[in-house]
């Protein structure tokens, strides 16, 4: 299944090849803004957080060094509403 989804203004557009997840995830770290390993990606023109490049922590604050995870914003997503899906909220503040 590709997934489609752009920004408010449409200057940006994206296509996802996977399924929608059972659950969104939403967290609470701050290593976006502490330890600079995160890198969020938004729209030059409306602002939008587009997606997020971030190591592939583990729950045990583990990292093997190289693996990334790519979270796209879900809310962008065309024909999904993310406000009726499940939420995962992880307490990245005190879990790692």
């Amino acid at each position: 299944m590709t997934l489609t989804g752009r920004c408010h203004c449409g200057r940006n557009a994206f296509e996802v090849d996977d399924e929608l997840p059972e659950k969104l995830t939403r967290c609470t770290c701050s290593f976006c803004s502490n330890s600079r390993m995160v890198h969020n990606h938004f729209c030059s023109a409306c602002g939008c957080d587009l997606y997020a490049d971030s190591p592939d922590f583990q729950r045990d604050g583990s990292w093997d060094g190289k693996t990334r995870r790519i979270a796209v914003n879900a809310r962008l997503l065309d024909d999904f509403e993310a406000a009726d899906w499940p939420v995962t909220a992880i307490d990245g503040k005190n879990l790692w």
